[in-house]
């Protein structure tokens, strides 16, 4: 066995603070928990068994008593396809989540009416067990399911999605809610009937070839098997059962495995919850096995996820399936971000911190947990439904869906809200990680003492953990964990704590180092490590009873302080924080809003991409000046449930003033010189004086003063809610950086921040790098920028001279005009007589894919940056894939379908040229889909078709009853009902053009000859 190194604390040993945001949705779980009746629950199962169902009504949507002619079939006597009459095919699987919500708040809560509850829904399973197990029709006694066997060995013949739906997963749902409610809850009953079931497991697959279940985990849905692998190699522990191990590997998919280990991308175009949470189940597998290849896969595929195809809440997919690597802007569709995929991800990020102790992996716990889970829980009470959503979009103008009852991100849902605690705080013998700043409690039993910690997350600046005497109550257990006896967990000590970690820093405090009154002559040393959150901004700062730790700790680390803790002690964590923009890792033009843990969601109604200006007013280390601080927004925040910013750069008033002084090093504190010195390099050139000034500045005898154009225009304000609110507004979770003038700090200079061909500008070519270490170094990359935008005739020469003095008297970091000496200003060669430019100019906002999905109208702009007054002297020139060249008067259309080159040139009185080029991919006609029916009888087959000539078709999607909107992959059945059968059906081009929906009616057996 190789275990990890950390250990969970039993549920009901940490507690979310009832001051925690977290605590709504938690309360709002348990509320659904304590009311929704049990007998509902098991509707399913006892229809299907046969037993009463005391006038229960099932759930509903996916989670309903399937077709009334429907029989509890077994393997064998399954009447084919051809006759078969059946719906809701993942029935149970609901269920399952259930009676882990239950389990999970019965153990977190110490519920006795929970633990009741948990008692009867397993005594119910069993019943529904035995009577199955009675008719004799099974091919063994263990089988438990709310449908007939049938779809089992259906998929070992390879039947697709739609005549079957996952039969795998739901055992799997089933399995693991049994096997919580063992384990939180030590219903003995419940093991029992999981491991009746594993034995039917095992052998179902155990006369099958190692061939047939590679091919049959690899179908599309159908083969979706959950995390089957992972509730196998509990149950081999939990029953003591060796067997079970080798059933948890009948649902190894090799190819998957060697893809992992090997770090070969395999994952485009794969369906991303059909295969997460197998990579769990390896984990657990390398646990018990030893063999290395197991967590070297999950670690490796791991890494092919996370950045790469994550959004800004920590979401991935696009319609369940995985884009290509390192795509995020250019895998937003309408249907991203499925919750369960979090739900999975969650799990394994807990489970990779546990064996390598990588603070990668709590860094995107803490960001999903947050973003993404917090905020699919509706901020609502409801007796029926869980209210969480399915998928949490990322589109511009996107809005969540809640409810979903029956769904799998329903059930998941009922998990995910009753289970905070479980990652806060992780143990060793000896150490206490401490990886979320939530408002929670901790026994820490093993050092006597009640943990509290405190931060007001996420909206707080500091986290503090206090100790006080933990006294047990007579006659309850110990809530902490049994590590003496085994080897699942390695001890750290001392310094091993540090070298163990792949980052962090070790504070050792020994007794009477600090002055503190503390008796401290009793006990054992224990290690805290507290996580530096990534996103603090500046230096965080660690004290303990008041006084400050070396902290060598980096953001994203964790810093260790070994001492022997005792009641009265404070350990505090002070983390600024800061608002920073996040650029996609595809393209840094599609920015997230991040005010620290919390990801900042627009409010508006428009669903095409939001323009924000954003480089103009970043700072040095990368995070936005507002003129407001990291404290004032989180104020405004708590208060308003909003924080609103302006869309333009700040005005002086914002910045309480706004002028521009110049210093030499004897005077610092008066201005000299109104403009630098712009060195000429050729005939035509000149250079800035005193007595010129510049483009976008006024003269003042106090030296120049920069006009900031938001000071006489109104503001457009635009209001940000954080993505947790579980609120149900039109929000855009990427906004597009764009500013039309060059500002630093908020400060604008009024000159335009043209786009070249490629739609960059002189901002986004400055801040590629997010952040500068230096002001020096910051300074010197305006120079080299400022130099080349100037080559490309993009910038005038007065203009040049107010862009590099509006730099230097950029302080980086408030935005407040700092004085300055003459020799800040960036020395840049003027190039003397520079050519003209022309910009191409599209009108209209492409889709989320890249393509434009309405004809773009094209407008070029001519320019002599340092003689304007000639600019209706200048020759404007298009051409378009390779035609001919045209006179350019007013905008042109591209109708045309498809990718094209369009050629841009401009041509001055002295016969200087100058161009540019754009590509522009067009497809504004959406696909055409077809559906081909085949009459088998009793049924029929349908076979969806599409053709689109100019992007491609990205899928086909379809839905019918009992099913959901999802993806075609390949023929699926319908048996004939006795009323008719909707079939809608549309295509989806990978331009973003979606056709009308479809309807196919298969006709009833009234309508049929």
């Amino acid at each position: 066995m190789t275990a990890p190194s950390l250990r969970p604390f039993p549920l009901g040993a940490v507690r979310i603070a009832g001051t925690s945001v977290f605590a709504r949705a938690r309360d709002e779980l348990l509320h659904l928990a304590r009311v929704y009746p049990v007998d509902r629950l098991l509707a399913v199962f006892r229809r299907n068994a046969g037993l009463d169902t005391r006038g229960a009504l099932a759930p509903g949507n996916w989670e309903d008593f399937g077709h009334p002619a429907e029989d509890a079939w077994s393997e064998h006597d399954y009447p084919g396809r051809e006759h078969a009459q059946t719906a809701n095919l993942v029935r149970g699987h609901y269920a399952g989540h259930f009676l882990s919500l239950l389990a999970l708040a019965a153990a977190g809560e110490d519920d006795p009416q929970l633990r009741s509850k948990v008692d009867e829904f397993v005594a119910g399973l069993a019943e529904v067990q035995a009577a199955l197990a009675a008719t004799g029709r099974y091919s063994h006694p263990g089988f438990l399911a709310a449908y007939g066997e049938w779809q089992f060995s259906r998929l070992e013949d390879y039947a697709p999605y739609g005549e079957i739906w996952a039969p795998y997963y739901t055992t799997h749902k089933i399995m693991a809610g049994l096997l919580d409610a063992y384990e939180q809850c030590g219903n003995a009953q419940a093991l029992a009937v999981a491991t009746a079931m594993g034995h039917w497991v095992h052998g179902r697959l155990a006369r099958l070839d190692p061939e047939r279940r590679q091919r049959m985990w690899s179908l599309y849905i159908a083969g979706e098997f959950g995390g089957m692998n992972e509730t196998m190699a509990r149950l081999s522990a939990a029953a003591d059962e060796p067997r079970f191990l080798g059933t948890a590997a009948f649902f190894d998919q090799e190819d998957l495995l060697a893809a992992g280990a090997s770090r070969t991308d395999v994952l485009t175009d794969m369906h991303a919850n059909q295969h997460l949470p197998q990579l769990i189940g390896y984990v657990d597998e390398y646990e018990l096995t030893g063999e290395r290849r197991y967590l070297d896969a999950a670690i490796g595929l791991w890494d092919q996820i996370v950045p790469g195809r994550t959004y800004a809440h920590g979401g991935t997919g696009e319609s369940e399936l995985w884009g290509p690597p390192d795509t995020v802007a250019g895998d937003v569709g309408h249907r991203n971000a499925e919750t369960c995929a979090s739900y999975n991800l969650l799990k394994l990020a807990r489970k990779l911190f546990a064996h390598t102790l990588d603070p990668q992996y709590m860094t995107y716990y803490e960001r999903t947990v947050l973003n993404h889970i917090l905020g699919s829980r509706r901020a609502v009470r409801s007796d029926t439904s869980p209210e969480v959503t399915y998928l949490f979009p990322v589109h511009p103008g996107a809005i969540r869906e809640y409810d979903n009852v029956g769904t799998c991100c329903g059930g998941t849902g009922l998990e995910n809200h009753v289970k905070y605690q479980d990652t806060v705080f992780l143990t060793a013998p000896g150490n206490l990680y401490a990886n979320l700043p939530l408002d929670a409690d901790l026994d820490w039993a093993e050092a006597g003492l009640r943990v509290t910690q405190r931060s007001n997350f996420p909206l707080g600046e500091s986290t503090t953990l206090r100790f006080t005497p933990l006294d047990p109550t007579p006659g309850v257990p110990s809530t902490a964990p049994d590590l003496s006896a085994t080897s699942h967990a390695t001890p750290l000590k001392g310094t091993q704590a540090s070298s163990a970690m792949s980052h962090g820093t070790q504070v050792e405090v020994p007794p009477g180092g600090l002055a503190w009154a503390n008796d401290m002559s009793h006990g054992t040393e224990q290690t805290i490590h507290i996580r530096i959150p990534a996103w603090v901004a500046g230096a965080a700062e660690l004290s303990l009873n008041g006084e400050p730790l070396d902290l060598a700790a980096a953001p994203g680390e964790y810093a260790a302080i070994t001492r022997t803790w005792v009641p009265g002690d404070e350990l505090v964590l002070r983390t600024p924080v800061s608002l920073r923009a996040e650029p996609a890792i595809d393209d840094p033009r599609q920015c997230a809003l991040f005010l620290g843990p919390t990801l900042l969601l627009a409010q508006s109604e428009a669903t095409t991409s939001l323009p924000f200006g954003l480089n103009g007013r970043r700072a040095f280390d990368g995070s936005l000046i507002t003129g407001r601080t990291g404290a004032k927004l989180l104020a405004e925040l708590a208060r308003d449930g909003a924080i609103e910013l302006d869309n333009t750069n700040m005005s002086s008033a914002d910045l309480d003033h706004g002028r521009l002084g110049i210093a030499d090093s004897g005077d610092t504190g008066s201005a000299k010189s109104a403009l630098p010195t712009v060195h000429a390099a050729g005939p035509g050139s000149g250079s800035g004086s005193a007595s010129s000034a510049p483009a976008g500045s006024r003269a003042s005898a106090a030296g120049p003063v920069i006009t900031h154009p938001g000071s006489t225009s109104s503001h457009h304000r635009i209001a940000f809610e954080p993505c947790w609110s579980g609120e149900d507004s039109r929000y855009h979770m990427y906004v597009r950086s764009s500013d039309s003038e060059i500002a630093f700090g908020g400060n604008g200079t009024g000159v335009p921040n043209r786009q070249r061909s490629d739609g960059s500008t002189f901002l986004d070519e400055l801040w590629a790098p997010e952040a500068f270490p230096s002001r020096k170094v910051f300074l010197a990359r305006v120079g080299i920028v400022a130099a080349r935008v100037r080559a490309e005739g993009l910038l005038g020469r007065d203009e040049l001279a107010t862009v590099l003095t509006a730099a230097a008297a950029f302080d980086g970091a408030t935005g407040h005009p700092r004085p300055f000496d003459a020799a800040d200003v960036p020395a840049v060669a003027d190039p003397g007589a520079v050519p003209p430019a022309v910009a191409i100019e599209i009108l209209d906002q492409p889709a989320p894919s890249g393509w434009f999905t309405t004809a773009p109208r094209i407008r070029l702009r001519g320019f002599d940056i340092d003689r304007p007054d000639a600019a209706d002297r200048l020759r404007l020139e298009l051409r378009i894939s390779g035609g001919d060249w045209t006179p350019y008067e007013e905008p042109v259309a591209i109708t045309e379908e498809g990718v094209h080159l369009v050629e841009a040139r401009v041509t001055d009185p002295d016969g200087l040229t100058g161009t540019t080029t754009r590509e522009i991919s067009v497809d504004t006609t959406p696909p055409v889909s077809r559906a081909v029916v085949k009459d088998l009888g009793a049924s029929v087959e349908i076979t969806l078709h599409a053709d689109d000539g100019v992007s491609g078709v990205e899928r086909v999607q379809w839905e019918g009853p009992g099913t959901f909107w999802g993806t075609f992959q390949e023929a699926f059945v319908r048996a004939i009902d006795d009323e008719p059968q909707v079939i809608e059906y549309a295509a989806t081009d990978r331009a973003g053009n979606e056709e009308p929906r479809r309807r196919l009616v298969v006709p009833g057996k009234r309508e049929r000859p």
